[in-house]
Order: C-alpha cells, then structure tokens, then sequence
C-alpha cells in the first residue's frame, strides 16, 4: 500500500515502461521540429535524419508512436482474419454478399495500413513526414470509402437504396477525394501541423462525407421508428458502430488526458493512441455488423458489381495520387521553410 501510494497513478505507465522497455535513445520535443510535435507530449519522440534501418528497428522499441503503430497494425491483421472468416461463409468472387464484402474490407485494409506506415516512418524528415500524412489522409478516406460501400449494399434502407444506387459509387469516389484534398490543404497551409483550424477543417470535411454515406443507414431508423412490429434494439450493432465512431472523433482532437497532465502519459494513454486503439475495436464491431446484417436478410435487395466496386477504387486511389504529385511542389517549399525554421531554432550540441 505504501508502495502504491509513492506516486501518482498517471506516472504508472511510465515507470512500468522504464522497466520493460527496450534501449531507445529518444528525444525530447524541444529536439525535433516543431511539426513532429504533439500538443502536451514532452517526450519519447525519434530524432530524425537517421538512416532508415533506425526507424524500422523502432518498431520493437517504446516511443511515444509505439502504440499507434502497433494498434494498427494488429486491426490490419484483424481484418485479414475477418476476410479469411468471411470466405468460409460467401464466395468473395462469386457471390454479391462476397463483392460488398471485398469492397466494404478493402478500405479497411488500405485505412489501418497506410496509417501504420505514416506513424512508423514520419520522423524521417519534415519532408517524409509531410508525404507520410498526406498518405495517412489517404488511407482515411479508402476506409471511409469502404465504409461507404458497406452502408449501400450490405446496410441499407431498401427505398432508399433504389434511389441512391445509381448514382453511389461516383458520389463516393468524389466526397473521398475531396475530403483527401480538404485535409491535404490543411496540412499545407496551417501555421502549425497542431494548429486548431486544421483539425477543424479536417473533422467538418469527414462530418459532411460520413453523414452522406450514413443515409442509407440513418433511413433504416426512421423505418423501424415508423413500424410498430420493429424495436430499435434490432439496430444495436449500428448504433454502437455509430457511437463508438463519434468517440473516435471526439479522442482525435481533444488531446486527452495529456491535456491534463503533460508529460505523464507520452508513451502510453495519450489521446492519439487511445484513439487507434478504439479505432481496432470500432473496426471489429463493424466487420461483426455487417456480418449480422447479411445473415439477417437486411442485404437482400442490394445487387452490386464487383468490377464496378474495384473500378470506382482505381479511380478513387489514382485521383488521390495525381494530387499528391499535384502538391509536390508546395510539400516541398513547406518542408523546406519548416527545416530552416527548426535549424535556426533548434537546441546546439554543447
């Protein structure tokens, strides 16, 4: 007891991390350019120009990206298993619950991995860590494009289905790209990679697109609300997919509990990392959801097209590239001004 009560609790994680934790020489923020930053996180951070050999030896050390990389490298894994399991019930290739399947867990993929990859090579270079975001960006939209695609053929209200379909797929390919674009000049044009405006710039594009893919959902609850042989309690594997996303929201920018004491939660329990751990657990209630909504017959008027699924995505995927190579010159002016304003104010080696 008296053992317990020799310090406070939120310096637990980091006394047991002293412990157990590899050697990893990293730094503090006052170290590294102000980009790599996180508003209230004081330390564990990478130190960049290193040879690349470094940054993948990170991977099995504790720094303050660990758990954001490994959580989302494991929900990439998780989603495998999930596609795996799928595969043993529906045909992915001939099957059109196997097509919404396949389109509905590509995004996922794509979404966790390239998030895994920005977070475990970013500290590189301002310039890598410029590109590695924007691709993160990028990775958000493909899982919001997924997501899209689960909430029209697998969870859908079927009028409204019929009036939505035709024109679905190009309205997804457009509200992806452009919420892409919209975090992308955010990133570029913010004072500071922490500036207030860009979050709010980010969340408000994610809000307009996900509220426009949610409405063949949102339907299907005012149905039930409209039929009395129907109980809301039918729609609770949505809701909770619904709630556990406006959490995910809401730990995505509030910075918390670091905000409430910097410094005791740097490698572990940040706000950020908490987010891509309830990001892991949204993902497996969304793979269970659609999954009970195709055993209960809730898909059965949908008819979608495989080809036209993957189409839609090469479209999505090659706008999001010619924009990344569009902006190049502009990631390249930032990176610069960024790396003269850290090397004149960066702390010299005594």
């Amino acid at each position: 007891m008296m053992f317990i009560s020799s310090f406070k609790i939120g310096e637990l994680p980091s006394r047991i991390l002293s412990i157990i934790r590899p050697h990893l020489s990293t730094v503090e923020a006052g170290h590294v350019p102000p980009v790599f930053r996180e508003p209230f996180i004081l330390t564990g951070y990478r130190p960049p120009d290193q040879p690349w050999s470094y940054y993948w030896k990170t991977l099995f050390h504790i720094h303050n990206e660990s758990l954001n990389v490994w959580s989302h490298l494991l929900a990439t894994l998780l989603i495998l298993k999930h596609v795996w399991s799928f595969s043993q019930t529906f045909d992915l290739i001939e099957d059109k619950y196997g097509w919404s399947l396949v389109g509905f867990s590509l995004g996922c993929f794509f979404g966790t991995l390239f998030s895994a990859i920005a977070h475990q090579f970013h500290s590189k270079s301002v310039w890598w860590h410029n590109v590695l975001f924007m691709i993160d960006y990028g990775g958000v939209t493909l899982y919001t494009f997924g997501t899209g695609i689960g909430c029209m053929y697998i969870c859908s209200q079927r009028y409204v289905y019929t009036i939505m379909e035709p024109v679905f797929l190009p309205l997804n390919v457009f509200f992806s790209w452009f919420t892409f674009y919209v975090c992308c000049i955010a990133k570029l044009k913010c004072a500071s990679t922490n500036n207030g405006t860009r979050y709010i710039f980010m969340l408000a594009a994610l809000l307009v697109y996900a509220l426009v893919i949610s409405i063949p959902v949102f339907a299907r609850y005012s149905e039930c609300m409209a039929t009395p042989r129907c109980s809301l309690s039918s729609l609770n594997h949505l809701t909770m997919c619904f709630l556990l996303l406006a959490v995910c929201a809401i730990l995505f920018s509030c910075h918390t509990p670091e905000r409430l004491s910097p410094g005791r939660f740097d490698l572990v329990g940040h706000g950020h990392s908490l987010f891509h751990l309830l990001c892991l657990v949204t993902l497996s209630m969304q793979m269970e959801g659609v999954r009970v909504d195709i055993k209960s017959g809730a898909a059965a008027h949908t008819n979608p097209s495989l080809g036209n699924i993957l189409t839609a995505y090469a479209v999505l995927m090659s706008a999001e590239i010619l924009t990344l190579v569009s902006l190049k010159g502009e990631i390249a002016t930032k990176a610069k001004t960024e790396t003269l304003h850290w090397l004149t104010i960066r702390p010299k080696c005594r």
